[in-house]
């Protein structure tokens, strides 16, 4: 079981959302670059969402209203989490808002992968589970909030000093 993480944000309506997989977009993974092609994680059965992919500390599921929804596009596979009110789900949202936890990890098996000298597409792969975790791995799946954060940053900077 491979893992790759991405991250995520909350809504206004408390809703936890973010890229769980930008597709076609290539990151580095020790030696080689790696993508995954639109669709590849097909039906997704049943998933749980843990806290650094610890099964001992579950906080939903996808399936029967469990707090945890899938959407899958073209560019990219996207969760919205609904966080239980709970130990776990309490400690998430305060990690989260606090910038310690800042992304999903996703734990899953190529099933068909194709290679291009260093560039392996992952064509198709079942999808094991997602945790909440405090490094991403693809660049674009940013915490919508922290990313909106770290763009006001950037701007004060550049008034301050417009060659940046």
């Amino acid at each position: 079981m491979e893992k790759r993480h991405f991250e995520l944000r909350f809504e206004d309506d408390g809703v936890l959302r973010g890229v769980v997989m930008p597709y076609l977009e290539r990151t580095k993974i020790g030696s080689f670059e790696e993508r995954f092609k639109s669709g590849a994680f097909g039906d997704i059965g049943e998933l749980r969402l843990n806290m650094a992919h610890d099964r001992k500390r579950p906080l939903c599921v996808n399936k029967k209203g469990g707090g945890l929804r899938l959407i899958d596009s073209e560019t990219e596979l996207r969760a919205e989490v609904d966080l239980p009110d709970t130990a776990d789900g309490r400690d998430a949202r305060e990690l989260i808002k606090r910038g310690v936890l800042s992304g999903f990890s996703v734990e899953f098996r190529s099933v068909d992968e194709t290679w291009n000298d260093n560039l392996r597409t992952i064509n198709r792969a079942e999808l094991g589970g997602l945790a909440l975790v405090d490094r991403p791995q693809y660049i674009s799946a940013v915490i919508e909030e922290i990313r909106q954060a770290q763009e006001a940053n950037l701007k004060a900077v550049k008034e301050l000093w417009p060659l940046v």
